[in-house]
């Protein structure tokens, strides 16, 4: 089961027609119908990896080395999504950690070098680490006796959690402490180029709402959006603002929000198959993902923004986990969307990151990264219709209807995959280009419909 296109896409071919990637459209990632537009007006496509399960803990920052992030270039990943805490950014009420959000530069800093782009995500998971999840500083959390639960998510369900977050979708008081945190993070960013933007909540919980139901995100997810966003786009209207639906769309099930009255936004929902949880096999079924890219496709289209897959993954030892990612990652170009892998951590036990903890890469009865680092088209100097890799076949195609210009479309060619010497074949046009770096520069010179074939 494949998706086929829509008139949505197609007619963005129109509208997008005025760009031209010979000069930088602007200094700053923006959007555009359902694409994510470059500074120099080239198609954006988001590979990224989320950075990292470590932060939900004291210090709240990655324990790796900054030499790790050579790694990520090497695999493929243009984007990382870093994990901000609430706890880290305001331990005291109305106090907030310059310490911290230093050190928060550091690592942007760095990943900038490196020309890879950061996605600031408010984390939270269980609302705060005194329920066996992190987000909410200490003074924020009500005083409730806790007995934890295995596995972990199933805390969600324990009273405790149920009543913070009701208390905090109600206590306007609690609310306007969170937004002065983003706030504090925003004035920080609000000049650097390589952010793209910020993920506002991790996967926001409903309480004891029905999430079933229009009540939780129109009565309460929505407006808490619309009053952050509108706040926010005093301090910074230049990047992004990306947004999640309740926590329970990540299986499957449909968003109630409605378009918001703001430029900018991006649409950026998890997807965990609800049947392949804590090592239960994969059977093979890609349906299930296809159904939810398929709803996750239809909102996004009906607000006219990009979309983002901000959160996928599973268990490596998972029966046929090999399979689910090969699946995973066909879908996501089959729709052509940004994604950010979960996670990149050199702790021992997490069997989720693609590195150990001396920061090799784990292979079992495959190498995950084989199937994770694969050829995309980065950055398309024109209007990208589709791309595909046949990792069996060792085969990259991709087509795209070209603006012409000074401009390179950048493709990313793992050596891993097709050597240091890939076939090229380009049809439809005048072209020239050079591979560097793994990098696929091609000039493509007239404003036709280009198709590539590349293999080994």
């Amino acid at each position: 089961m494949r998706f086929k296109f829509n008139f949505f896409r197609w007619s963005l071919l129109v509208s997008l027609s005025f760009f031209y990637c010979g000069e930088p459209s602007k200094e700053f990632i923006t959007s555009k119908g359902r694409w994510l537009v470059d500074e120099k007006g080239r198609t954006l496509i988001l590979r990224g990896i989320n950075f990292s399960e470590r932060s939900k803990r004291p210090p709240f920052l990655p324990e790796v080395p900054y030499e790790d992030i050579e790694k990520l270039k090497e695999w493929g990943f243009n984007a990382v999504r870093f994990l901000i805490i609430w706890e880290a950014i305001e331990p005291e009420k109305g106090i907030f950690s310059e310490e911290y959000l230093e050190e928060v530069i550091k690592w942007v800093d760095e990943f900038s070098k490196r020309e890879i782009y950061v996605l600031l995500d408010m984390h939270q998971d269980l609302y705060a680490r005194k329920f066996g999840g992190d987000g909410a500083p200490e003074w924020a959390v009500l005083d409730i006796p806790y007995e934890p639960a295995q596995p972990w998510y199933l805390n969600y369900l324990s009273k405790p959690v149920i009543e913070n977050f009701n208390r905090f979708w109600t206590d306007e008081s609690l609310q306007e402490e969170y937004i002065r945190a983003w706030e504090f993070v925003v004035e920080k960013f609000k000049d650097n180029r390589f952010v793209i933007g910020y993920d506002l909540m991790n996967e926001p919980f409903f309480g004891s709402s029905s999430p079933l139901t229009k009540n939780f995100e129109r009565s309460y997810l929505q407006p808490f959006y619309e009053k952050m966003i509108s706040r926010l786009k005093k301090i910074d209207n230049n990047h992004l603002y990306f947004f999640e639906p309740n926590i329970i769309a990540g299986g499957g099930f449909p968003s109630f929000l409605k378009k918001m009255p703001f430029d900018g936004l991006v649409y950026a929902p998890h997807y965990y198959d609800p049947t392949v949880l804590w090592e239960f096999p994969y059977d093979g079924n890609e349906s299930r993902t296809y159904s939810s890219f398929v709803l996750r496709e239809k909102e996004a289209n009906r607000w006219g923004i990009p979309w983002v897959l901000g959160e996928f993954g599973l268990l490596f030892h998972t029966y046929n986990s090999e399979e689910y990612l090969e699946d995973h990652m066909k879908l996501i170009e089959d729709f052509m969307i940004g994604s950010f892998y979960w996670n990149y951590n050199r702790e021992k036990w997490d069997d989720m990151s693609p590195v150990d903890e001396e920061g090799r890469e784990k292979c079992l009865s495959y190498c995950p990264l084989d199937v994770l680092s694969r050829p995309y088209p980065g950055k398309t100097c024109g209007e990208l219709l589709k791309f595909k890799f046949d990792r069996r076949k060792k085969e990259f195609t991709m087509e795209f209807m070209s603006y012409g210009g000074e401009n390179p479309t950048e493709i990313y060619l793992p050596f891993r995959h097709f050597g240091e010497r890939p076939h090229i074949t380009v049809e439809g046009g005048t072209f020239e280009y050079n591979l560097k770096d793994q990098i696929l520069y091609l000039f493509a010179k007239e404003k036709k419909r280009y198709r590539l074939i590349i293999t080994p």
